[in-house]
């Protein structure tokens, strides 16, 4: 997006927000550390309502979604697709 709108080019840029592989660098290693410690927390926190016992209630239905979504949305985010998974 950043390379669509010219935007490495606009002076009024400070010296950090021109220096377009560090601020890459840094989106890459937020990405990596998302996929190391968000996704693994939220499946397992998934894998815990789905493996209790008791039927579930409409506030348990409530967050089996509310996991679900996150995790669709994080794949969607970091255009992963569910099916490599």
């Amino acid at each position: 997006m950043l390379d669509y709108k010219d935007a490495w080019s606009d002076t009024g840029r400070s010296p950090i927000e021109k220096e377009q592989g560090l601020i890459e660098n840094y989106f890459e290693e937020l990405k990596s550390l998302l996929i190391d410690n968000y996704l693994p927390v939220n499946i397992e926190l998934l894998e815990n309502e789905l493996a209790q016992h008791s039927p579930p209630t409409q506030d348990d239905h409530g967050r089996i979604v509310k996991l679900c979504n996150n995790i669709m949305s994080f794949f969607a985010d970091i255009g992963h697709s569910t099916e490599r998974m």
